[in-house]
């Protein structure tokens, strides 16, 4: 549902560095803060053998028996390896095996950034054929490492997985996967390990996430009043060609307040019109006309034009009749340039009438005036807790790419794995056939700000309205902070 003002956004980043573990840990992107000032945090570094066996193809024990892990924990250098002593091995003269190993039990303190597959491999017995790694989070790849060639002695390998969002090291896990393409040997592989860094302990700030080293804007609402050198506040109906919605509720800045850290919009029932003279709140039914408030804010400046990033730490309200909360972003258009990027909106019902799952939300993007094309089949999720804690909604831009790409990701916290939830280009259904590549790509070359807003669903075709709540009295739309990132 697009909130246009008239007339006036898998995962993790691989690289490899061959025996990293000599050259030390990369830094982490997103640390380095050009703009704002700069956010830091500590970390620690652990090395970790594998302590179990999780899956196995075609492997048999060399040496030794199973478990097979115990038969490559040597250590946590190559020095320390037996170089043969015990070891995993392919099968004979088999094509393809591998082999799933897990780590630690407990987590390293704030999880993992960036870790270091290290290990060795070599050819037996006739065998001929290559090595790799896969990297996983549980059972979410985080990447692939390259494909090393193995010769007759022992070949070390230090493959590196960069800026990585890895809350919990203990679900880290490592697929060896051993290529024969002779028909007789074994290729094998005596130790492994990994060289994880990871934060000393929880992530406390939204930050830059991997890819974007420049942080444009924040607000991360730690006075006691809104930052007007930030913020506008739309004040009373606002335009009533803006939208139903926007007829239906007074915007007000009494409904915005910035305490304990955190901005907090409101909306409320009147049971006399609230504007321009505030009345007072009334939860249950009026008599005659219920009138509705709300709060709507936009950023006073535009970022990061062509690419960038605009995230929000949120906690969103519980869904209620007529309850219509967004976090989203747009350009500086107001004609076919016109641009919109909605990182979550939220209502109760879907079909109408009908109680919504409420760990639920849509991620839309909106391109155009007169007529403005949206995308469809926007829901996403469900995602657990949706209400009831504060998450993570991202939204990335980039004009330059082929095609001209929005991305929308989720977490579920500040220190999670960032989840890609929906990606639109003018290929998307709903822009399909509708938009081209080069108006897409030049709606998202403009610079993007952010708007957060609570208003009230109107009754119509696709919603109940308010005043099927016999009491209307909906949690606040709390904001922790704002970011938007420069690459």
């Amino acid at each position: 549902m697009n909130r246009v003002l008239r007339p006036l956004r898998l995962l993790s980043v691989f690289s490899l560095t061959f025996l990293a573990a000599c050259q030390g840990a990369p830094s982490e992107q997103g640390h380095g803060i050009e703009t704002g000032g700069s956010v830091t945090s500590t970390l620690i570094s652990s090395s970790l053998s594998p302590t179990r066996d999780e899956a196995m193809s075609g492997i048999w024990a060399g040496g030794g028996s199973a478990p097979i892990h115990g038969l490559m924990d040597d250590g946590v250098s190559f020095a320390a390896s037996d170089r043969g002593g015990s070891f995993a091995r392919s099968a004979p003269a088999r094509a393809s095996s591998s082999l799933t190993l897990g780590y630690q039990d407990s987590a390293v303190p704030g999880g993992a950034s960036n870790v270091v597959v290290n290990y060795d491999g070599w050819a037996i017995n006739g065998g001929v054929g290559t090595l790799r790694v896969k990297l996983y989070e549980g059972a979410t790849l985080l990447g692939t490492g390259p494909l090393h060639v193995l010769g007759t002695t022992p070949g070390n390998f230090s493959d590196t997985f960069a800026n990585l969002d890895v809350a919990d090291a203990g679900l880290l896990r490592t697929e060896l996967l051993f290529e024969n393409s002779a028909a007789a040997g074994s290729l094998v592989s005596s130790i492994i390990w990994l060289d994880v860094t990871g934060r000393a302990g929880p992530v406390t700030t939204l930050e830059c996430p991997p890819g974007f080293t420049r942080e444009v804007f924040r607000d991360d609402f730690d006075g006691s009043a809104l930052d007007a050198t930030k913020w506008d506040v739309i004040q009373g109906n606002n335009n009533p060609s803006g939208g139903a919605f926007t007829q239906l509720t007074k915007m007000l800045r009494a409904n915005v307040k910035v305490e304990d850290g955190r901005l907090k919009v409101s909306s409320k029932r009147h049971c006399v019109d609230p504007y321009p003279t505030i009345t007072p709140e009334n939860p249950s039914r009026c008599a005659g006309t219920n009138y509705y408030s709300g709060a709507w804010l936009k950023g006073k400046d535009t970022f990061a034009p062509g690419k960038g990033l605009m995230a929000f730490h949120a906690k969103m309200p519980p869904p209620m009749p007529g309850t219509f909360p967004a976090l989203w972003a747009r350009n500086s258009f107001g004609d076919a340039r016109y641009g919109e990027l909605d990182l979550i909106e939220t209502w109760w019902d879907a079909p109408k009438g009908t109680a919504n799952d409420p760990n639920k939300f849509s991620a839309t993007t909106h391109l155009g005036s007169s007529p403005m094309i949206h995308t469809s089949n926007n829901e996403v999720g469900p995602f657990a807790n949706l209400v009831s804690a504060s998450h993570v909604w991202e939204v990335e831009w980039d004009a330059g790419a082929t095609p001209a790409v929005a991305r929308y990701y989720y977490r579920d916290s500040l220190g999670s794995t960032r989840i890609l939830v929906r990606t639109a280009t003018h290929q998307t259904s709903g822009f399909n056939g509708r938009v081209t590549d080069e108006a897409f790509r030049t709606a998202l070359a403009d610079g993007w700000r952010p708007y957060i807003d609570f208003a009230v669903q109107p009754e119509g075709t696709w919603n109940v309205g308010p005043d099927t709540a016999a009491v209307y009295d909906p949690q606040d739309l709390e904001v922790d902070s704002v970011i938007i990132c420069a690459p």
